[in-house]
């Protein structure tokens, strides 16, 4: 027996092969809240497990741009003044793309546009002993 996940739009139909005791409780579950408002949570639930998973099957870059690849992206946005496209936010292949077309952008800017990019000197701490401090 299967679930299927389903998208008549696209033609979409993947068999989710499950235990026949799982969609037996999963069929139970459903039914149990036919009429009841949990109906729509127990949705939002399943919707929040599946579909990151469902994320991390795709193609690499097909995927959504990972959390680095969006901080870079900001800020070679801010520095060159410019608004990322919206499809930049959603593949990782067009992020990629974006980086690459602009980051040799910002390195030719000159020193005091970008200085916000250059790292801070370290500055040595001085260890103290409690003797020290008093």
């Amino acid at each position: 027996m299967a679930l299927h996940l389903i998208d008549p739009d696209c033609d979409l139909l993947i068999a989710l092969d499950a235990t026949p005791g799982l969609l037996d409780s999963v069929q139970e579950q459903w039914s149990r809240l036919q009429h009841d408002p949990e109906r729509e949570s127990f949705g939002a639930r399943l919707s929040g497990r599946i579909l990151p998973v469902l994320a991390d099957c795709l193609d690499w870059d097909l995927k959504p741009p990972t959390n680095a690849q969006i901080s870079f992206a900001v800020s070679i946005a801010k520095k060159l003044q410019l608004e990322i496209p919206s499809g930049v936010l959603q593949r990782r292949s067009d992020m990629a793309e974006f980086l690459d077309q602009h980051c040799s952008l910002v390195r030719a800017l000159p020193q005091a546009r970008c200085s916000e990019s250059r790292p801070r000197p370290v500055t040595q701490k001085r260890n103290r002993s409690r003797s020290d401090s008093g």
